[in-house]
């Protein structure tokens, strides 16, 4: 798989900086669409929280959680392209970004899947630099929602690790993807951010995206 990768990033004319910039791959989800009144004035001590967060080491596997199969769709994107040389507009992932319907995607689908790719290039060269920002609940199970024809959906799910990630799922695909084995991460319990479940908004959406792959 290295060598097929390489041969790929060789072909690929990606220009990337010596540091990772997140500005790429900035989708500007964290902002989270539709957050009542009251969680939005909570997002100032969410911020502060980050800021004076300290940067640890997590394992990747511990933030690929049930309701994150997105996440799976970004790891599986990395295979197609990079190790089997499937065209970026051949993949799941990017029906994913073409989705209208998701009111988080900020760019465009070919502007995000492009910079997915630099990114990768990038961390696959310097590594993973900047922490990704995790929230951490105690409770048994979590609560979390998909967002669809602009009304909030709501299912529970076990809290089996503990984590959710808030920002930074690319990275966290590309160093899974590359098999790291720790990962930065800063770690807070928010008080704004409404966990996200993909898992549920794309078992409705997948066959829609199967049928769009040419």
């Amino acid at each position: 798989m290295k060598d097929e990768i390489n041969n790929h990033t060789q072909n690929t004319d990606f220009t990337t900086n010596s540091i990772e910039s997140t500005k790429w791959i900035d989708n500007k989800g964290r902002n989270q669409p539709f957050l009542p009144v009251h969680k939005r004035s909570l997002r100032f001590i969410d911020k502060i929280q980050e800021r004076n967060a300290k940067i640890t080491m997590l394992e990747p596997d511990l933030l690929l959680t049930k309701n994150r199969m997105d996440i799976n769709y970004r790891i599986e994107f990395l295979h197609d392209v990079f190790s089997n040389n499937v065209e970026p507009e051949n993949t799941l992932y990017f029906q994913f970004l073409s989705d209208k319907d998701n009111p988080s995607l900020v760019l465009s689908n070919t502007i995000l899947a492009e910079n997915f790719q630099k990114l990768f290039v990038n961390i696959k060269k310097n590594g993973q630099v900047n922490p990704i920002f995790v929230a951490k609940y105690d409770s048994d199970s979590i609560n979390t929602r998909y967002i669809l024809d602009g009304k909030k959906h709501w299912k529970q799910y076990r809290n089996d690790t503990g984590f959710q990630i808030i920002d930074g799922a690319h990275r966290l695909a590309v160093c899974h993807f590359l098999k790291h084995k720790t990962i930065p991460v800063k770690i807070i319990k928010p008080l704004s951010f409404e966990i996200p479940n993909y898992t549920d908004y794309i078992a409705v959406k997948e066959n829609q995206y199967r049928n769009n792959l040419k």
